[in-house]
Parts: C-alpha cells; sequence; structure tokens
C-alpha cells in the first residue's frame, strides 16, 4: 500500500472531503488542509471530524493566495508520502476507483501514448469535446493538435491528471462562447515523449520525488492569477521530457461543480497570463537541459526561458525568485 497524502486549501467549508474520506476508509491516507485568512473555523472541525492535519504553518509567507497549497506540498514531502493528490474545493468525490487510478503513480506500465501533429496534446478529446482545450493550452498550438499517432510504450507515471464531468477546467472564453458541460469518458492515455498538455492542481497526482520541480507560483501584489498551475505543469512536463517519466490523463473522474465565477473578469486576467505564455513558448521549447535533480532542472529551466514583454520579464524574475525560496525551504525542512 503506497502512504499518500491529499492537499486542499481553501476559504470554504470543505465538507466534499467526508466523501474523500469515507471512500478511502480502507486505504491509508492522510488529508492535509491548508488554511488562509479567509478560511472559516468550521473548516477546522471538519478536518479534525476525518481526522486530518490542520496545516497553519506559513513557511513561505503567502497569504490570501491559491500558492499555499505549497505549504501542504512540503509537508507531503516532510511525511515522505509516495505521491501527493492536490485537490480544489470544488473538486467533488466521483469515482469508486478513484484509489485505484491515483495509486498508478510512481508504477511503470504499458500505456497508450498520444502524439500530436505540433507536440500539443488536447486532453480534452477523451471527454468526447474536440472542440474545446483544456485552461491554459496555447491558443497558438490549437489549430494543429490534432492526433497524429497513438503507441503502445512502457515507461513509469509520475502524474496523474484525473479530468473532469460536469464543468470541464478550460478556459473562461470557452465558458462564455459554448456549452461545455462533459459527460463522459471516452479514452485515457499518457503525453508522448516530448509532448505536451496542460494540467491543472484539481484532481491530480504527483510523484513525491519529482516535487522539487513543481512550483505553484505565489502572485505579485495587485496581481490576479489563474494560470499558477499551470505554469507549473507545462515547467513540470519539460523537466519530465529530460528526466523520463510520464503524464497520465483520465481517471479518477472528478464532479467539478464550479463555484461562482465572474467569466468575463476570469477571461481578462487569463488572457494576461496567455500572452506570458505565448511570450515564453519559443524559449520554452528551445530549451535543452542538463541538470539531474528536479529542483536544479527547474532553476536551470527559467533561467533559460524569456520574452519580449516588461510583463514577462517582470513574471520570470519574480518566479525565479519565488522558487528559489521554495527550494531553500525544501533543503531545510525535506
Amino acid at each position: 500500500i503506497k502512504m499518500f497524502s491529499i492537499v486542499l486549501t481553501t476559504i470554504n467549508n470543505p465538507k466534499l472531503l467526508i466523501d474523500y474520506h469515507n471512500a478511502l476508509k480502507d486505504v491509508s491516507h492522510n488529508i492535509i488542509v491548508v488554511p488562509d485568512n479567509k478560511t472559516p473555523e468550521e473548516a477546522r472541525e471538519t478536518t479534525k471530524k476525518i481526522g486530518g492535519e490542520w496545516l497553519d504553518r506559513n513557511l513561505l509567507g503567502y497569504e490570501n493566495d491559491d500558492a499555499k497549497r505549497m505549504e501542504g506540498i512540503i509537508r507531503a514531502m516532510e511525511r515522505r508520502d509516495d505521491f501527493v493528490v492536490l485537490l480544489d474545493d470544488d473538486n467533488y468525490f466521483n469515482d469508486d476507483l478513484w484509489y485505484l487510478s491515483m495509486s498508478k503513480v510512481g508504477d511503470i506500465d504499458r500505456f497508450n501514448a498520444w502524439y500530436s501533429k505540433n507536440n500539443w496534446v488536447n486532453c480534452c478529446e477523451v471527454l468526447n469535446r474536440r472542440d474545446i482545450f483544456p485552461r491554459g493550452f496555447p491558443y497558438s498550438k490549437m489549430k494543429k493538435s490534432e492526433i497524429v499517432s497513438e503507441k503502445e510504450e512502457n515507461d513509469q507515471i509520475i502524474v496523474n491528471a484525473g479530468l473532469w464531468v460536469e464543468s470541464p477546467d478550460v478556459d473562461a472564453t470557452f465558458h462564455l462562447t459554448k456549452d461545455v458541460r462533459t459527460t463522459e469518458l471516452l479514452n485515457e492515455f499518457i503525453l508522448g515523449e516530448n509532448q505536451y498538455c496542460p494540467f491543472n492542481s484539481q484532481n491530480t497526482a504527483i510523484l513525491t520525488d519529482t516535487l522539487r520541480g513543481y512550483f505553484f507560483r505565489p502572485k505579485m501584489e495587485g496581481e490576479i492569477t489563474r494560470y499558477s498551475d499551470i505554469f507549473a505543469g507545462l515547467f513540470y512536463e519539460k523537466i519530465a521530457n529530460h528526466l523520463g517519466g510520464r503524464i497520465f490523463f483520465g481517471r479518477p473522474l472528478s464532479k467539478h461543480i464550479r463555484n461562482s465565477h465572474n467569466y468575463l473578469r476570469d477571461a481578462q486576467q487569463e488572457i494576461k497570463e496567455a500572452i506570458i505564455l505565448e511570450d515564453i513558448l519559443p524559449s520554452f521549447e528551445e530549451a535543452k537541459l542538463k541538470q539531474k535533480d528536479w529542483g536544479n532542472c527547474l532553476v536551470e529551466l527559467l533561467d533559460q526561458l524569456n520574452g519580449k514583454n516588461k510583463e514577462t520579464k517582470t513574471f520570470l524574475n519574480h518566479y525565479k525568485r519565488e522558487t528559489n525560496k521554495y527550494l531553500e525551504i525544501c533543503e531545510k525542512y525535506v
């Protein structure tokens, strides 16, 4: 049996964790809830009720920020968990094979690998939706992302990106212009070698030994972020293409019942970060890594990224500074 932790940060009362806890009663598990300034007191009681860990330390100094989940990631590494599962507080339990699916992380097995025409794979295709793309998929890569080959390949799964029914995690522009609801899973796959697809921090399991290469950037002063987990995942995939290991997309399916959103405002913010992503894409795709450690590879990658826009330079400087802070804390605590 593998040891793992579920990590969730929330400003609500996370009653949805009760269903996860009950479903996992026969499996050794840990639940880490990372509170923030707006988290209600009843959330502490819910966490206590399910025997979870209320983690109110603040090693990184983040407040009112989704990046608080990094505290839970550091704690999971301290615990020497085999893998960590990142959840959002609107990812409802929906799959009786949840643990069996997530526990693939760390396994070496044979899987169906997808390759696209431009090296960017749309995971929404397995949800029977070729007309939508996951949040953070570069707009410039959407046109030529059709799958051109599928191969059976052996490798280790280092991330299980569980997908979603009801409301898929797509950009606000899709929510504004389409009925995006998803109801079925047609297939499952791993990313082929040197292929990319954004994965988020919702219903996602990551191999603990690789977590030094995963960093969820906090917001800068006055900033609203919508792509922090997207950048973390894409940078991680670049390192995985160098060090080895595959990203799996498919089960377990989360029932994603989104919290209230202002999609026009979300779209406005996402476009700002989409412009930064497009600006760094050429250097991202061309980057060559040589380091052998996940954390060192992340630093090496960030040093090779560049863009033309002032906003991109500010973003990269901030990303490097906060990544170094994270890795220093890892050295001290892990």
